[in-house]
């Protein structure tokens, strides 16, 4: 899957060939925070402030949500969501 695919619609939620993906809350604001920041780096601080808003976040629990992200563009292809 290229990063081409990839997009974010006028509310700021990911898409995948223009349609809405099908992911947890938490791992649709990470996807859509790299896709944002794309093609610069972003820090574990811009994760704390952005996604994790306020809440503690642990190294774990980032980790946990790029990786979820990761699994499921390798196995479905971001599970587009169809109506």
């Amino acid at each position: 899957m290229s990063a081409d695919a990839l997009s974010l619609d006028e509310h700021g939620f990911p898409l995948l060939d223009g349609q809405p993906l099908k992911l947890p809350p938490k791992e649709r604001a990470v996807l859509a925070l790299l896709l944002r920041r794309q093609p610069a780096v972003v820090s574990k601080d811009d994760f704390a402030q952005e996604v994790w808003r306020g809440t503690v976040m642990s190294d774990e629990s980032l980790a946990r949500s790029i990786s979820r992200v990761r699994l499921s563009s390798e196995s479905s292809r971001l599970s587009p969501i169809t109506k």
